[in-house]
């Protein structure tokens, strides 16, 4: 069901990409509305004996013809291919074929030129750290968390709780998971990444076009190359109005 109303929350959304699990569950589900509703219609006599439609059945192909039309683009999308291939199902059965096949392939692996791939699940935002927050109890060893301090520019004040999974800043809606509206940030400016092992933060310039500094020395991170950050380093974005601190809390049992 995440999957389906994920599809109409995105209702006109034509750009960025859909996973197989997004496009397929969300025509799982339509199959089976459709036959719920057909029943319906059937019960109460609102069926048109000339086209076969029924009344709520049709209602309901209309609600949904939009934000399937435009998951089946992203999905295109995410296999790199641009959404105009959609139109090869206006061949009868060699059209539905071709968009059969295409629709069952995998994301293409990493970033296109649609966005990023939807298998990269985003770990938080501005205002929601993790979801996985550690289980209180009494008498554990405290424990730390790695987390990004916003020290200055639109996320000023905020603390965001790191994973595993890599933080991607930059502009782009679709790709990444702190968003900025400032046009001196690119649309995917940096990533961040907390290593477990090592304790220590992997930042990334992922080809910004004003680049990403180091605040220590103002030494420019060379586009596509990481470098690795202590806890409590500092780091900023183009220019040091939108700096970071990267850092470990305390969990503190409860």
């Amino acid at each position: 069901m995440n999957w389906y109303f994920e599809v109409l929350k995105k209702y006109a959304v034509f750009n960025g990409r859909a996973r197989r699990k997004e496009y397929w569950f969300f025509l799982l589900f339509n199959v089976i509305a459709s036959m719920i509703l057909g029943f319906a219609d059937g019960m109460i006599g609102s069926i048109n004996p000339e086209s076969g439609m029924g009344l709520l059945g049709g209602i309901y192909t209309l609600a949904v013809l939009v934000p399937g039309i435009a998951v089946t683009v992203r999905r295109l999308h995410d296999t790199g291919r641009s959404g105009w291939w959609i139109l090869i199902g206006l061949i009868p059965l060699l059209g539905a074929i071709v968009l059969l096949i295409f629709m069952v392939q995998d994301s293409k692996p990493g970033e296109n030129q649609y966005g990023e791939n939807p298998k990269s699940t985003p770990l938080l935002s501005a205002d929601s750290g993790s979801d996985k927050d550690p289980e209180p109890g009494i008498g554990k060893p405290s424990e730390k968390k790695p987390v990004l301090q916003c020290l200055s520019g639109e996320y000023q004040g905020a603390t965001l709780e790191l994973g595993g999974t890599p933080l991607v800043m930059g502009t782009n809606r679709e790709s990444c998971h702190l968003i900025f509206s400032t046009r001196e940030i690119s649309r995917r400016h940096c990533s961040l990444q907390f290593d477990e092992a090592g304790k220590t933060f992997r930042l990334e310039d992922t080809g910004s076009t004003n680049g990403t500094y180091l605040s220590s020395n103002g030494t420019r991170i060379n586009p596509g190359q990481a470098v690795i950050l202590n806890p409590d380093d500092e780091f900023y974005l183009s220019d040091p109005s939108t700096s970071f601190q990267v850092t470990l809390e305390d969990v503190h049992a409860t």
